[in-house]
């Protein structure tokens, strides 16, 4: 499903581009958890290249429950830009600032 996906892989791509991240091709996944192991690179990954892999992986599972269910989609940038507005909403809410607030 994630590799024969051109949304999927147009999301992934876009994604890798905006964030500066370069991530294994999709083309050559045949399993999930061998490539998701290489995208966090053996245990290595900082917190951003994480949270970024969780968040679009949620998101394109949430896109394609849209599709199925709800037959409604959205483009790639669409998609690719609430990711990023969410990454950007939970930086903002958990900056010391906030957190001291508590």
């Amino acid at each position: 499903m994630v590799a024969k996906c051109s949304y999927t892989t147009t999301v992934w791509t876009m994604i890798a581009s905006n964030g500066n991240f370069q991530f294994p091709p999709l083309q050559d996944v045949h399993r999930l958890y061998p490539w998701w192991e290489l995208m966090l690179g053996a245990g290595n990954a900082q917190a951003d290249h994480v949270q970024l892999l969780v968040y679009t992986a949620w998101n394109l599972w949430k896109e394609r429950c849209r599709r199925v269910f709800d037959n409604k989609g959205m483009s790639p940038a669409n998609l690719v830009a609430i990711i990023q507005q969410d990454i950007a909403l939970y930086k903002q809410a958990h900056t010391q600032e906030n957190i001291d607030r508590l």
